[in-house]
């Protein structure tokens, strides 16, 4: 597949994720990390694609916004908790914590993949220089 941008639109090509690319993503997620809205662990879906039919149905639904462009709504949500910054004596205030927003697994399993197709394609078209470090 070609991952150039197209000249006249500027439109960039990702490639659809398959059945080895979602195992890799899901081992790739960490372990004991809070939930998102739909309160669905990572292990869940670790577990979730290891079987034929679930990976094959994750795959037409990951692909599906690929193609439609379709985001789902649950993707626009996110739960937000509040860390405690540092280790205090005392009574704690609001300055002793930051807020994180907890967002689905699967929205971290699809934005990961194009994380990497936006890498690759940068790649290809030397759109990033050597000095610069990949985060």
């Amino acid at each position: 597949m070609d991952n150039r941008v197209e000249k006249r639109t500027g439109h960039m090509n990702y490639e659809e994720l398959g059945k080895k690319g979602l195992i890799r993503l899901t081992e790739n997620i960490k372990k004991k990390k809070a939930p998102g809205p739909d309160k669905l662990e990572g292990e869940i879906y670790k577990g979730l694609v290891k079987s034929e039919v679930c990976n094959e149905v994750m795959l037409d639904c990951l692909n599906g916004v690929l193609e439609t462009e379709d985001v789902p709504e649950s993707w626009t949500q996110s739960r937000t908790k509040m860390i405690k910054k540092k280790k205090k004596t005392g009574n704690p205030t609001w300055k002793d914590f930051r807020p994180i927003a907890l967002t689905n697994v699967s929205y971290k399993i699809f934005m990961t993949h194009i994380r990497e197709q936006i890498e690759k394609h940068l790649k290809i078209n030397n759109l990033v220089r050597d000095n610069q470090v990949q985060v």
